[in-house]
């Protein structure tokens, strides 16, 4: 049981669950704007034990210092890496701070946005069309950039539609391979597609003025991650 439960911005919970969490600390305190700095994140943690945020606050070594009786951090979002989190993890896990996030969630979300959207540019069921005549999405060259759980049920999807599948990732996947997804590097991944879906982590910028070189022009791009992929300036 915590003694003090802050979340310091807004963490969209239904009624029920913001309820739950006074069976977990003795005092919760919500607040339902963002702190402009992090003078003010320090302020609204206070002597609390428990700190809840969501993926717009940073929360760095200034405020875990200055926040000494923290025990726990939740993270009302992604958290799949150290590099990627919106938390000091090194300085927390040095505090014997416990910092947990959400690992997968929305992945269904993800594959349906991008098939719909696929779909509809395609056919040009929208106001736009890609090409001249509506095509389908056999035999389309189509390019996953991550492949994790939403990279990996992505590509589940279309290929039973017959896509003709790509895709890089840090590491080999040796049982998606094995379902006929083809590895590339990613350079050649990038010129050989049509279409490309970002599925990163959070935080993670892979794509600059080169990787948008070696895609070329009149692609097909999907970020399906948190937050940009790419620099902004090198798309333009």
């Amino acid at each position: 049981m915590f003694k003090k439960l802050v979340a310091i911005e807004p963490i969209s919970l239904m009624p029920s669950a913001q309820q739950k969490l006074y069976d977990y600390a003795e005092e919760v305190i919500m607040f339902d704007n963002m702190p402009k700095n992090n003078l003010e994140i320090i302020q609204r943690i206070g002597d609390a034990d428990a700190v809840l945020l969501s993926y717009t606050t940073y929360m760095d070594k200034e405020v875990l210092d200055a926040c000494p009786n923290i025990r726990y951090i939740g993270m009302c979002c992604s958290l799949y890496s150290a590099q990627s989190a919106n938390v000091d993890i090194p300085t927390a896990n040095a505090k014997n701070i416990t910092v947990y996030g959400i690992r997968d969630y929305g992945d269904q979300g993800v594959v349906e946005y991008v098939i719909s959207e696929l779909v509809r540019y395609l056919h040009g069921f929208g106001d736009k069309q890609w090409k001249a005549l509506p095509m389908e999405i056999t035999d389309l060259k189509v390019g996953i950039v991550g492949l994790g759980t939403s990279g990996q049920m992505t590509a589940v999807a279309l290929q039973a539609l017959g896509a003709d599948l790509y895709y890089y990732s840090r590491t080999r996947k040796p049982e998606e391979e094995a379902r006929n997804i083809k590895y590339l590097p990613l350079k050649e991944l990038l010129s050989t597609v049509d279409v490309v879906c970002s599925c990163l982590n959070k935080n993670v910028i892979l794509f600059h003025e080169e990787q948008f070189e070696s895609l070329g022009n009149n692609k097909i791009m999907f970020n399906t991650s948190i937050g940009p992929s790419h620099d902004l300036p090198a798309l333009e």
